[in-house]
Formats: structure tokens, C-alpha cells, sequence
């Protein structure tokens, strides 16, 4: 909340006092905190449930009167797989390779396949999808066999989810934590315009709006509220954020700052992959990324 209370106050230097209001007061004041829900959790997110808690010694709770606001969107806590888990031919009892294996050699195929290029790999765990992977957000790198790593060479770079990466001048973040996801299920929008707007497009901007890779709070996923707030933190916009995700693969320009979700590669007979092309000047200024780069995704 400290964070959050020093970016309100540089952003809105015209307000020179922030206060807490007092309950039966008719007098305005200018306040900020966190929205919370109902404390009946099975209560979804509405205009009659939502609360602000406020940066006090108590933690203090007000209810929100939203009701003349023409437009309105708010979550709590606002201020892809390498060995599937839900692979049901492996989680057969005659299925003879344990979930290690299974995936150490599909690295060894992938460095097979990459002999003589010069790609290089960022491999990223989806923990709530890999089987090889602790059901924990955020989740550490992965493990691989030594013969694995040497096979792979330098080219292959393991990465906590989330992660942010800085690739020849443009700054990528990378979460496969489904946090869009998580966001659709617990946003609550209003708007005379709802029925034109790409809803996509506003669960995406909240990521960069609260500077966060999961904003969402109390989070859908178990966690630390320690680690969240210290690895998923955003200084400033990254040029480019993916987040894989179940939903339909997209791609969205947010205020110059390109969220993508490549889909799923492998689902039925096909899939889809994002694939992402730079012009060398990015190197030196990444701040037109939108006009110097090319997304596509490429349907298997």
C-alpha cells in the first residue's frame, strides 16, 4: 500500500491532502486504498458489494456508492505447458515414464531439432498446467538433467513465471498464471457503451494500469502475498507482455505496450502460436515498438 500511496500522490500533485473519511460525514474528501469485496465471500464483485480499504492503522473499510458513475470497471486488489497435467493418456496407471523424464526428453528432441541454429530457448514453467512443476505462484525455474543443460548449450535460459526479460533493446514480460482469466472472473464492468468495447482489451489494461503482472487480490491461485507483490511488480510498462492463457489467442495494443496471449499450441489437431518480428531499430529506441514490429498468430 506504501508503494501504491507514493505513485497516487506524485500522479495527482494537485491534491495536497489525502485524509480518511469519517463515518456520517457530508463533507468530501480525497482518499485512496484498496477494493475489496463483501466479507461474504460467495457475494460476487457489484456496485452493492464493493468497498474501499483504506491506508490506516486499522485497515479501515468503507462501502463504495458507485451508482452515479456512468462507467465503471474494478477487480479485488485493484490500486504454455511442457508436460500437461491434464494429459489424460499419462495419467493412466499403465503409463510406463514418470513426468521428469517425459519432459527431459522432450528437451533433448528440442535440442536435436535446434542443432546447428542459433535460436535461443526461454523456457518458463506454467505451474498450474506442467505436471513437473509445485502448484505455487509465482513458481521458480525449471530443473533440468545436467545432460539436458549440456545438450542445450547457452542458447537455453530458465525463467521463474513471472518473469521480465530484456531482448536486444525491447523489454518482454512473460506470466502463464491465467491471471486474464482469473480477472474475467472476478472484474465487474458497467458501461453505456458495454456491448461495443473489446473486453479483452480492458482486462489486459489492468495489468499495466496497477503495474502489476497479477493484480488480483486476495489472488485465485495459492501464494505469497510477499512474493506477489516483490516478483510481479512492474516499474514501468514492458513493450510487450505475454500472457498464455486457455482463452482465444489475441493480440492487443495497450498505449504502445503490445499484450499477447499465443493460445494454446496443441489442442485437438491444431493450435496457435504468437510470432513476433522486430526492426533493429528497436534496439535503440523501443518506445515505437508498435510501428516497428510485426505480431502474428500462426494457426498450426
Amino acid at each position: 500500500m506504501a508503494q501504491f500511496a507514493t505513485q497516487c500522490r506524485e500522479a495527482n500533485p494537485e491534491i495536497s491532502e489525502w485524509s480518511t473519511p469519517v463515518p456520517g460525514s457530508s463533507e468530501s474528501d480525497f482518499v485512496y486504498g484498496e477494493i475489496v469485496r463483501s466479507a461474504l465471500e460467495d457475494i460476487p464483485l457489484s456496485d452493492q458489494t464493493a468497498s474501499l480499504m483504506m491506508d490506516d492503522e486499522r485497515g479501515s473499510v468503507i462501502k463504495l456508492d458507485l451508482s452515479r458513475l456512468p462507467e465503471i470497471s474494478i477487480f479485488p486488489g485493484q490500486m504454455g505447458p511442457l508436460v500437461d497435467c491434464k494429459n489424460t493418456f499419462m495419467q493412466r496407471p499403465e503409463f510406463p515414464e514418470t513426468y521428469d523424464s517425459v519432459m527431459n526428453q522432450l528437451m533433448r528432441n528440442i535440442a536435436k531439432c535446434l542443432e546447428g541454429c542459433r535460436t535461443e530457448v526461454i523456457m518458463q514453467p506454467a505451474p498450474f498446467r506442467d505436471a513437473c512443476c509445485d502448484k505455487v505462484f509465482p513458481a521458480p525455474p525449471f530443473q533440468f538433467t545436467s545432460d539436458v543443460v549440456k545438450k542445450m548449450g547457452r542458447r537455453l535460459h530458465c525463467v521463474p513465471d513471472p518473469c521480465v526479460a530484456r531482448i536486444n533493446g525491447v523489454e518482454v514480460a512473460f506470466t502463464g498464471s491465467e491471471v486474464v482469466v482469473h480477472l474475467s472472473k472476478n472484474e465487474w464492468h458497467r458501461s453505456p457503451n458495454q456491448e461495443n468495447q473489446d473486453r479483452i482489451t480492458r482486462l489486459n489494461s489492468h495489468l499495466l494500469d496497477q503495474r502489476s503482472l497479477y493484480p488480483l487480490s486476495p489472488p485465485a491461485i495459492p501464494s505469497s502475498t510477499e512474493e506477489l507483490t516483490k516478483l510481479c511488480s512492474l516499474r514501468t510498462a514492458p513493450h510487450v507482455v505475454i500472457c498464455s492463457s486457455l482463452l482465444a489467442a489475441s493480440i492487443k495494443n495497450i498505449n504502445n505496450s503490445i499484450v499477447a496471449n499465443p493460445g494454446i499450441m496443441a489442442r485437438g489437431g491444431s493450435g496457435t502460436f504468437l510470432r513476433c518480428e522486430f526492426s533493429t531499430s528497436v534496439a535503440q529506441d523501443a518506445s515505437n515498438l508498435p510501428d516497428c514490429s510485426r505480431f502474428e498468430i500462426v494457426k498450426l
